[in-house]
């Protein structure tokens, strides 16, 4: 996961698809995985239909 990110050449952060909107709320429902996500590793998840506001807003 770290070779992916690398603030001097990439964003210092990354974005998990969840294919299923059940995935992505099983993720948001489990605080302690979605803390260590966002903490440790900078890594939002997000989900089929929070993915397209989550893009066109990055670009804003």
């Amino acid at each position: 996961m770290y070779r992916d990110i690398v603030p001097a050449k990439t964003t210092d952060f990354a974005v998990m698809f969840l294919l299923t909107e059940g995935l992505y709320v099983e993720v948001l429902q489990n605080v302690a995985l979605f803390a260590e996500l966002r903490g440790k590793y900078k890594v939002t998840a997000s989900g089929v239909f929070v993915a397209p506001t989550f893009i066109c807003c990055s670009y804003k």
